[in-house]
């Protein structure tokens, strides 16, 4: 054999075994990961019920009210805190945070003020604009000032009677949704909303997509692509004091988008 024919196969050979060695050690970091990662969401039925106990005994004292717990979740990365999901015995269905030894929080005021508001959005978003759908989730508020809720107790007032008060300012109503284009009365359609939320609301965040009417003919289109990229027209992003936004040219707020390809400019 030449020597040009011995180094190839010399070469041939060392690649294999460098191959065959990268792969064992892809392999045993693979494992040693596997084996590393510990899931500790895992709960024994003592811990489980323990947990919900204390979920129960914070509510009853907090909100002198009794709280079924229907499911306790620990995180699985951590273990550092738990979720437990229940229904108050008003029916008000509640998150429950607790991040041991003895820290809790929850959303039980948060819901009732969201069920309390969202009826009456819808009612305003009905009347002002030719509405495609709203995202409810979206219907919120944000306590810029903290857990305000839990201030209450078992004294919970109204949302509206909160938010005429000095402690309102410190709520911004977050709202998504998408209306149609009305013969091109959106942005009056729009104007006319947030004069109406800003009689309520201090501060908003509020983002509305706009799409062609022709969309009406065609609700067998159920895919958030194909619907944006051929009948989007245009997003306005509306945030911050109400009183400061001006109500008669709304184009500092507007993205437009440009018909089939959907690109900014």
């Amino acid at each position: 054999m030449g020597l040009y024919k011995k180094l190839g196969v010399m070469l041939v050979v060392m690649v294999l075994v460098c191959s065959f060695l990268i792969a064992c050690s892809s392999n045993s970091e693979y494992e040693m990961e596997e084996k590393q990662y510990v899931d500790l969401s895992k709960m024994s039925p003592s811990e489980e019920k323990r947990v919900g106990k204390l979920a129960m005994d914070y509510v009853e004292k907090t909100y002198h009210k009794a709280f079924r717990v229907d499911e306790v979740w620990k995180d699985e990365i951590f273990g550092a805190y738990y979720q437990i999901k229940g229904a108050v015995q008003d029916g008000t269905k509640i998150t429950v945070i607790y991040d041991p030894p003895g820290e809790f929080r929850d959303d039980y005021v948060q819901t009732i003020w969201l069920n309390q508001v969202q009826p009456d959005i819808q009612k305003l978003l009905e009347k002002n604009v030719s509405l495609r759908s709203i995202d409810t989730e979206k219907i919120d508020y944000d306590d810029l000032e903290g857990n305000i809720g839990q201030k209450y107790g078992k004294d919970i007032p109204s949302f509206y009677h909160v938010l005429s008060s000095k402690k309102g300012e410190h709520f911004t109503l977050n709202l998504v949704l998408e209306v149609y284009q009305h013969g091109g009365k959106a942005p009056e359609d729009i104007s006319n909303l947030l004069r109406e939320l800003k009689k309520t609301f201090h501060n908003a965040s509020i983002q509305v997509f706009v799409y062609t009417d022709e969309l009406k003919h065609y609700p067998e289109i159920t895919s958030d692509s194909e619907r944006q990229y051929k009948y989007l027209l245009e997003r306005y992003d509306i945030s911050g004091d109400l009183t400061k936004v001006d109500l008669d040219n709304l184009d500092h707020y507007k993205v437009r988008y440009v018909q089939p390809t959907n690109r900014y400019y």
